[in-house]
């Protein structure tokens, strides 16, 4: 019994340090949007400030010769809020951090699952081929659950996939 215990005890470990590594990997892929996101509000506010500056000093006659940098830089920044969101896209850190957390909840469905067969056990102080069998399968279906989701992270889109996906996106940034 205390060897069927032991190795009960190991998945259940190891699940665990797989759910810290996840729960590590979704705040650094939060950390990383909250950054992107907070870099393109100040580069927006730049764009239309630096336009707004450009437009105001040509009003003013005096110092027309100062408007083409104010519009290099405006348009420096406009490129870069640009380039910013093409590259949130392209490193799909939106969709990571997503797979990194329904894999974090998929390891605690089958932590629960197992900490209930072993707290059955220790309560029958008898643990079972059955009850040891119930802990593989919840430790094999964690397993097969984070291969899918894996699966369902890296499918290839088609074009009409992405085209919808934008429009989406375009549809909800101007809602």
């Amino acid at each position: 019994m205390i060897i069927v215990f032991e190795r009960s005890t190991r998945y259940t470990q190891k699940l665990q340090v797989k759910r810290a590594k996840r729960e590590k990997l979704t705040v650094n892929y939060r950390k990383s949007l909250k950054i992107f996101n907070a870099t393109e509000g100040v580069l927006a506010v730049s764009f239309l400030g630096l336009n707004t500056v450009s437009v105001v000093i040509l009003s003013t006659i005096g110092a027309a010769p100062t408007v083409p940098a104010i519009q290099a830089a405006s348009l420096g920044a406009g490129l870069l809020f640009n380039l910013g969101d093409f590259v949130r896209t392209q490193k799909n850190l939106k969709p990571r951090a997503e797979k990194h957390e329904k894999i974090k909840l998929s390891i605690d469905e089958q932590l629960n699952a197992i900490n209930r067969f072993v707290s059955k056990a220790i309560d029958d102080d008898v643990v079972t081929d059955e009850e040891y069998g119930l802990v593989i399968s919840e430790y094999n279906k964690f397993i097969q659950k984070k291969e899918q989701i894996r699966a369902e992270a890296k499918a290839p889109m088609d074009k009409e996939t992405l085209i919808n996906k934008f429009k989406e996106e375009m549809r909800s940034k101007l809602s």
